[in-house]
């Protein structure tokens, strides 16, 4: 049985036309497929190629063999294989794909089907299926070497057992891709993100790399190595002169170790791709706006009891309750943004959701002084309007920019600018408050917003140094609690009829 798999597959080669250096190459492939066979002979087909459950669906499995058909090499199953669609007269393709075969055959190793399309047609890229598992670049070995067609290789996800990856999984795959490395000079793109490489692994990664010439990407997220491997990493870039982009995120190396990547990477014009190892800055983040998230719902329940007192208006509850409800958007969606900060997805959702938090904060926190302490004032109800306006446009160009590529650098200093105009709009109306306001209202308003601005330089710095957007934080909490305690203690008490108009 083992050498019809083996004799069916290359009669279907004999037929296409050959080059001289294809036929070497095949009557090498040949001569060697004799072994393969050999070792299938006493072998179930099933168990030579993919590694399938057997199918109870039609009774139990039948001893006897099938009536008509050739096995395939691509599948578990007999099926027969249509000749005439091997129509490629490319040798070195055709001699690949058998030399990948018999590797398989001869290790006992499951046949990639995606592995054989790539090679069969000459694919730049060769992304093999999820069974791609650890060792499987085994039967590769010597044939990635001297390929010269594939341009990009992604490896994600080989290696992975049970969804997660495990340390040490992709190892065997590492010292495999060691050796090509040395010697291919057409891999442009390496994706070996999520396969389980550790310290060891890396080291033989790093090896290659070193003096490989060809690779400009080279992707190693969500793996399990240490510091030990980011020096290597270190390393590595101080000799290779040919790579241009490095993705180490999410394996939580830490500040210290990122910030000394990112140093060499910066000498050798290496863009990097680096959140998710900040995990310690991250913690604090999202435990620091936790603790809001929980103090502005007690903040929430004595507010609106306020508001809901005798006397009180629905311009009270109403402008009352927006206040509340942005305080705690703003605090969950920011707890929420840094815990969830090494799934990218979710990140980027709850990123948006962060930014719309402190939009509807700021407009927030003017309502009930301009809907309550100026009703009457015709300049603070066009304030508030414009302070709402500008919310849902800034809202709208966070959601934009996102969907659209825009760096977060350079969005986020957009919005900076933005999140300060709408704070320092508060002074085209001083008069009014001046008017309205007893004085210490207006320490706690001023000091509020004072504590926001110098927070704005923290969270700027937050992007040189992560631990100072913990910082940027603590003044958030401060601004927001100076002014809950201007609205609850002089405004949310004040009578519409009490205000001045000017």
């Amino acid at each position: 049985m083992g050498r019809d798999v083996v004799r069916t597959f290359f009669q279907c080669i004999s037929k296409c036309p050959r080059t001289n250096k294809g036929d070497n190459l095949i009557k090498t492939a040949v001569e060697q497929s004799s072994m393969a066979a050999d070792i299938m002979n006493d072998v179930e087909p099933t168990s030579a190629l993919l590694p399938t459950q057997p199918s109870t669906r039609n009774g139990p499995p039948s001893d006897s063999p099938p009536s008509a058909g050739k096995l395939s090499p691509f599948s578990s199953a007999l099926v027969p294989i249509p000749r005439n669609h091997i129509d490629s007269g490319d040798a070195e393709g055709d001699c690949d794909t058998a030399q990948y075969i018999i590797n398989c055959l001869h290790y006992n190793m499951a046949i990639d089907p995606s592995v054989v399309i790539t090679l069969r047609t000459r694919w730049a890229t060769m992304q093999p299926t999820k069974s791609f598992c650890e060792g499987s670049l085994l039967p590769l070995a010597g044939i990635l070497d001297r390929n010269k067609f594939i341009r990009r290789l992604h490896l994600s996800g080989a290696g992975v057992t049970n969804v997660k990856a495990t340390a040490g999984n992709g190892d065997s795959n590492a010292r495999i891709l060691h050796q090509v490395l040395l010697s291919n000079d057409s891999i442009n793109i390496l994706d070996i993100s999520n396969t389980g490489i550790d310290d060891s692994g890396l080291a033989e990664v790093c090896q290659g790399m070193a003096v490989n010439s060809a690779v400009t990407t080279l992707n190693v997220a969500r793996n399990c190595f240490s510091a030990q491997g980011a020096l290597m990493l270190e390393d590595m870039l101080q000799k290779n002169t040919r790579l241009k982009y490095l993705d180490v995120s999410r394996n939580a190396l830490g500040f210290k170790c990122i910030n000394r990547l990112q140093c060499c990477a910066k000498l050798r014009n290496v863009e990097m791709r680096v959140e998710g190892n900040y995990v310690f800055e991250e913690i604090l983040n999202s435990l620091t706006h936790g603790l809001g998230f929980i103090a502005s719902v007690v903040g929430t329940l004595l507010l609106m009891s306020a508001a809901s007192a005798p006397g009180t208006t629905p311009y009270h509850w109403w402008s009352c309750l927006l206040f509340s409800l942005s305080l705690m958007m703003l605090y969950i969606s920011s707890s929420l943004y840094h815990s969830f900060f090494m799934l990218p997805h979710a990140k980027d959702v709850l990123q948006i959701l962060d930014h719309v938090g402190i939009y509807l904060l700021i407009a927030g926190s003017y309502s009930p002084i301009m809907m309550i302490a100026l009703h009457h004032s015709h300049r603070a109800n066009l304030l508030l309007l414009l302070e709402w306006l500008t919310a849902f446009g800034g809202i709208c160009v966070s959601i934009a920019s996102s969907g659209v590529g825009v760096s977060n650098q350079a969005t986020n200093l957009v919005e900076v600018f933005i999140f300060l105009g709408m704070g320092c709009a508060a002074f085209g109306i001083w008069d009014d408050l001046v008017a309205n306001l007893p004085a210490t209202a207006l320490y706690l308003l001023v000091g509020g917003g004072m504590a926001y601005i110098i927070g704005v330089v923290f969270f700027i710095l937050g992007e040189i140094k992560p631990i100072y957007h913990m910082v940027w934080h603590m003044f958030v909490m401060l601004g927001s609690l100076l002014h809950w305690l201007c609205v609850y203690h002089f405004v949310v008490g004040m009578g519409l009829v009490a205000t001045q108009q000017r």
